[in-house]
Order: structure tokens, then sequence, then C-alpha cells
């Protein structure tokens, strides 16, 4: 499993490489950073979300093709 890598999770996206992924949501607006799927289109279903405190949010998503 790959955390904090954008370009990581990007490659392994791109060689369908990638079964699931697990995204922490947190209530915070930023305005720069890298776009996990950077428009492409991306099958997921959401498998779990799971609530934490102050706000953030354990979402868990698996790929069509995992």
């Amino acid at each position: 499993m790959a955390t904090g890598s954008v370009r990581l999770a990007q490659a392994l996206a791109r060689e369908c490489l990638v079964d699931e992924y697990r995204l922490f949501t947190y209530p915070v607006v930023l305005g720069r950073g890298g776009r996990l799927f950077d428009g492409a289109a991306v099958g997921l279903e959401l498998v779990e979300a799971t609530p934490l405190t102050g706000g953030v949010a354990l979402l868990r998503y698996r790929t069509r093709n995992g």
C-alpha cells in the first residue's frame, strides 16, 4: 500500500495495479495540491465510510478492475 504519493498512485492506476483506495478526507479547504485522478474517468465503488474525530472520514473505495 502506498500512502502520500500522488504520482506513485497515478502510475499504479495507469497500469491497473490498484484494487482499492483508502482516502482520509479532512474538513479543510486548500488552494493547492495534486489531483489524485487528474480528470481521468475512474470507476470506483464505495465500500466503507468511517467517521473519525474532528470531522475526518476514512473512505474506502474498490476499483471496478479489483
